[in-house]
Parts: structure tokens; sequence; C-alpha cells
């Protein structure tokens, strides 16, 4: 049987959490946001909105359901936005940053960079 590094384990323990935090976090605000287009949860959400500083000039010029089909259309994008961030630019900004001249002696972004004399 093949052993495998402790590092290199630990590296895929992050990527397998990064991913299910990351998609955990899609499905609940997609699923949120999706329920905004039904007139149960506009109903539900209505004192909210009527009583919010905000919020309270949506019915002003959109319905009931018209300001949350807004309120669920932005949650549906704020869903969107963590399934699209690439784990591959997230490294090459790591790698950047860490080749950048903002290296501090002793500070954990180039750790083993500056030797001790």
């Amino acid at each position: 049987m093949k052993e495998v590094a402790p590092a290199s384990r630990a590296a895929t323990f992050r990527k397998i959490g990064q991913c299910l935090i990351r998609y955990g976090l899609v499905i609940v605000l997609g699923w949120i946001g999706a329920m905004k287009f039904t007139a149960y949860e506009a109903k539900g959400i209505e004192g909210l909105i009527k009583t919010s500083p905000l919020m309270s000039w949506l019915y002003n010029f959109l319905s009931l359901q018209g300001a949350s089909n807004l309120i669920g259309l932005t949650e549906l994008l704020a869903a969107v936005l963590p399934a699209g961030v690439d784990a591959a630019l997230a490294e090459r900004r790591r790698r950047a940053l860490q080749r950048s001249s903002l290296a501090v002696p002793g500070s954990r972004i180039l750790p083993g960079y500056f030797h001790a004399p």
C-alpha cells in the first residue's frame, strides 16, 4: 500500500473542506432566493419589508410579489458568486503574494525565505 505524505493529505482535506463550504453556501442561498418567488414567502416577508427603512421604498413602485422577486433575484445572484470562484485563480494570487516585495522577515507570508544567522 502506498503511503501518502501528511502534507498531501492535509491539502486534500483542505480542498474537500473548501468545496463543501462553498457549495453548501450556494445551495442554502439558492434555496432561500428561490423561495422568494413563491406567494407564501412573499407574504411572509411583507411585514419585514414594510417596516425596514432600507427596503420599504420597494413597495412604492413594485407589487408585493414584484418586490419579493427582486429580493429573490438578488439572493440567487449572491448564491452564484461563490460557485464561480476559481480555486486556481486563488492559488495564483497566493503565489503572487508570496513573491511580492511585501514580505516581512519572520512573517508567515514567506516561511523559510529568511534564514536565521
